[in-house]
């Protein structure tokens, strides 16, 4: 994150939308109309708006997006998921903007039960698989391991020797 940049999510969480404001960003929340309608029975509230998305590109630039942040599942809404069709539709919206696709991942695996339950065609996938076809969408993975794992401390994983030279520092 620089001065002057943006990254748009399906939702923030605290520490994460300070970090990046501190560093002279914007935190652009582009959720679903239904995300925070505590009555609605979307079953993936945390779905980012591809509509929203795509008018942030042509406002911003796709220069001025360093990446997309996804929140796998979006806690400070109830924990609600975003569906592997949102996330696949999202990797190809980047796709033709060259943005990458940054997921927190530190309850990924609420998020693969929810697309387990909720999404068809998931009915018989494993957990195990499910979060493999989500990462296959994204160029940086992180998490904290305070939430699903009760551990402390986390990790940052990509599969890219550009995401991994620029971030290791």
């Amino acid at each position: 994150m620089k001065p002057g940049k943006a990254v748009p999510m399906n939702y923030h969480f605290t520490t994460t939308k300070a970090h990046f404001e501190l560093a002279g960003g914007k935190v652009l929340e582009i959720f679903g109309a239904e995300a925070l309608n505590t009555e609605s029975t979307d079953p993936f509230k945390g779905n980012l708006d591809p509509a929203k998305f795509e008018a942030v590109i042509a406002e911003w630039g796709a220069g001025n997006i360093p990446f997309v942040r996804m929140e796998a599942t979006t806690n400070l809404i109830g924990g609600q998921p975003s569906s592997m069709a949102n996330l696949r539709e999202v990797k190809a919206i980047v796709a033709r903007h060259q943005i990458p696709v940054v997921i927190d991942a530190s309850l990924i695996s609420e998020n693969a039960y929810f697309i387990r339950k909720r999404e068809a065609g998931y009915e018989n996938t494993s957990i195990r698989d499910i979060i493999r076809e989500m990462m296959s969408y994204t160029e940086i993975c992180y998490l904290s391991g305070r939430k699903s794992c009760n551990v402390r401390g986390g990790l940052i994983a990509t599969n890219d020797i550009r995401h991994f030279e620029a971030i290791r520092p």
